[in-house]
C-alpha cells in the first residue's frame, strides 16, 4: 500500500514538473493548465485523479490541430493519353467525376477511400474514332508524406463498365468492355475545402467487345505505362468536411460527438460530459457557484472560509 501511495506521489511531481515545463509556469508549486492552476483537494493536496484527467483532456484536444482525413468527397477530372501506331497519331481525352467514401479510421499518416465514378472519353485518328462511357468503383489510399499534411502520395485500383461506339474505316462497331487499371498519383492541399491531384495509370487489363452486323469480336488487352488508353488525370477534389470522429459531428472540438455532449457548443471534459471545469475544482461550470474560483463540492464548488465551516 505505501509501494502504490508512494508511485502516485512520485507520478504526480513527475506530471507537475512536466507541466511546469510546458505551459512556461512561474514556478514550480504554481503551474497553471494554461490559466486553470492544479487541481486540489479540500484538504489542500493535489487531486492526482483530476490532473491525470486534464493531461489526458489536453491531449485530445491537441488532436484538433492535427489535419485529418474528410470523411468523403467529390471530384472531377481530366486527362489526355497519346500513341503513335501504323503511322497515325491518335489523342485520346476523358472528363470524368466521382464521389470518395473514407472507410479506414482516423489516421493522421494515411487514409482508405471507396470511390464511385463516372466519365467519357474519345479517341480519334485519320482511322479510328470513339465515344466510351465509363461507369465503375475503385480503391484509393492516400499516403501523407510531409508534417504540414498538405502532400500525399496517393495508390488506387478502379475497375469499370464501359460502353458506346468505334469507328473504323467508317465501319460503325458497337463496343463494350470490362477492365481494372492500376495508378500512382499526389494529392496536395490547397485549404480545408480544396484539394488538386494528379493519377498516372502504371497498368491496365481490358476485355473489349465489338459487335457489328451481329457478329461479336473479343478481344483482350494489357498496358503497361502510358498510352491512349493509360491517360494520365489531372484532378480537383472537394472536401466534405474534416471530423475528428469518423461518423459524427463534434461542434465544440473536445473529442465528445455532439449527440452524447451535454455541452455541445462548449469544450469540456468527458468525466463531465462535454462541459467544462473552468477552475478545476472537480465540480462542473454548470453546477458551481464559484466557476472562476477554486472550491469544494460541499460548498458547490466555492471556496470554504470562516463563516461557512
Amino acid at each position: 500500500m505505501k509501494t502504490k501511495t508512494l508511485l502516485r506521489v512520485v507520478y504526480a511531481l513527475v506530471c507537475i514538473i512536466l507541466l511546469s515545463l510546458n505551459f512556461g509556469c512561474a514556478a514550480l508549486f504554481d503551474a497553471e493548465f494554461g490559466t486553470k492552476p492544479i487541481p486540489v483537494k479540500p484538504d489542500g493536496t493535489p487531486d492526482f485523479d483530476r490532473i491525470e484527467e486534464m493531461i489526458l483532456e489536453d491531449y485530445r484536444r491537441s488532436i484538433n490541430d492535427l489535419a485529418f482525413y474528410p470523411s468523403g468527397f467529390v471530384e472531377v477530372d481530366g486527362g489526355v493519353g497519346l500513341n503513335f501506331a501504323n503511322n497515325n497519331d491518335e489523342t485520346s481525352y476523358c472528363i470524368g467525376a466521382g464521389y470518395n467514401h473514407r472507410i479506414s479510421r482516423d489516421n493522421y499518416n494515411g487514409a482508405s477511400y471507396l470511390r464511385a465514378f463516372g466519365s467519357q472519353s474519345w479517341q480519334n485518328n485519320d482511322n479510328r474514332k470513339s465515344g466510351i462511357t465509363r461507369v465503375g468503383v475503385g480503391y484509393n489510399y492516400f499516403d501523407r508524406i510531409n508534417k504540414t499534411g498538405s502532400l500525399d502520395l496517393t495508390y488506387g485500383l478502379d475497375v469499370n463498365y464501359g460502353f458506346g461506339t468505334v469507328e473504323n474505316f467508317n465501319v460503325k462497331e458497337d463496343y463494350s468492355e470490362i477492365a481494372a487499371t492500376l495508378k500512382i498519383g499526389a494529392n496536395y492541399e490547397i485549404n480545408d475545402k480544396l484539394d488538386v491531384g494528379i493519377s498516372v495509370p502504371i497498368a491496365s487489363w481490358v476485355q473489349e467487345t465489338f459487335e457489328a452486323g451481329g457478329t461479336k469480336f473479343k478481344d483482350d488487352q494489357t498496358w503497361i505505362g502510358l498510352n491512349k488508353g493509360n491517360m494520365v488525370s489531372a484532378t480537383v477534389r472537394w472536401n466534405l468536411g474534416h471530423d475528428l470522429k469518423f461518423g459524427g459531428k463534434d461542434t465544440d472540438g473536445d473529442g465528445i460527438y455532439d449527440k452524447d455532449d451535454e455541452c455541445p457548443e462548449q469544450a469540456g471534459l468527458e468525466m463531465f460530459n462535454g462541459c467544462p471545469d473552468s477552475d478545476s475544482d472537480g465540480v462542473p461550470d454548470k453546477e458551481d457557484d464559484c466557476p472562476n474560483t477554486s472550491g469544494s463540492s460541499e460548498n458547490n464548488g466555492c471556496p470554504e472560509t470562516s463563516g461557512n465551516r
